[in-house]
């Protein structure tokens, strides 16, 4: 019985000085402290790559349907200078009479694959005439004028076609005509284009169109005319001893787009 009032006094500071604590502002943690979960991603991060990766999947996939496969069409534009090099027959370069010509070249292509497209060529070419001080260029009082018409069948190779900027190879062969007029005269020469190669940079405007730079060289050979003079014609073949090789070097801007 003499304890009792011990007991109480004893509990009663006990309970006085934690109530002293918590007004000092002493907290006594009685939970676990919580995972702050560093390192490890939450649903809605989770979510939200998903998200990301998925948009940009999406966004590859419509890039390489609208891009062109196999099966589509593809149709192009050239625009440039053409320089000419070699013989038109033997003993009369090219480069005696003319500066070059400003080629319309067209392309309709059909795509065996996203890198392959077979198809075919017409190009003319409208002829730029050295002055009278040039040897066989113009003369002063004679209205000159010519084209150049070419068209043949190619094959072209493409690198990477889904990439934003893609490479391009190719190689053709077909038929040329080279046409002259002077004051109402005309001449002209017709061959074979044996070869012609291609190289060029394209860099995409959008999923189905692209445009850049090119590169072309030909190779090709005369073996027949016909001329009109004062109104008398005349045709045949050229003399296999006065054949000769010339060449025409392209350079330009060609655009594309698939079909």
């Amino acid at each position: 019985m003499r304890r009792s009032p011990l007991l109480c006094l004893i509990a009663t500071v006990s309970f006085s000085a934690a109530v002293a604590q918590a007004q000092a502002g002493e907290v006594i943690e009685v939970l676990p402290p919580k995972d702050d979960g560093e390192g490890e991603s939450t649903p809605a991060e989770e979510e939200g790559q998903d998200a990301d990766s998925s948009s940009e999947w999406d966004y590859q996939e419509s890039y390489d349907v609208q891009a062109g496969g196999s099966g589509s069409l593809q149709l192009g534009l050239r625009l440039g200078f053409g320089l000419p090099g070699g013989e038109a027959i033997d003993g009369s370069k090219l480069s005696d009479s003319l500066i070059g010509q400003l080629p319309i070249w067209l392309d309709v292509g059909f795509k065996l694959s996203p890198h392959f497209v077979l198809g075919g060529y017409a190009q003319l070419g409208f002829l730029l005439f050295k002055s009278a001080n040039a040897r066989g260029g113009c003369p002063d009082d004679v209205d000159c004028s010519g084209t150049d018409l070419r068209f043949g069948a190619q094959l072209q190779y493409t690198f990477a076609p889904a990439a934003p900027t893609r490479v391009w190879l190719g190689a053709g062969a077909g038929y040329e005509i080279l046409r002259t007029s002077f004051d109402g005269d005309s001449f002209s020469y017709h061959g074979w284009e044996f070869f012609n190669g291609q190289v060029g940079v394209d860099f995409a405007t959008g999923p189905a169109a692209a445009v850049g730079p090119f590169f072309a060289f030909t190779s090709a050979r005369f073996d027949r005319y016909s001329s009109d003079f004062g109104g008398q014609t005349d045709s045949g073949k050229i003399t296999s001893g006065s054949r000769a090789f010339h060449n025409w070097v392209f350079l330009g801007i060609r655009g594309t787009t698939d079909l």
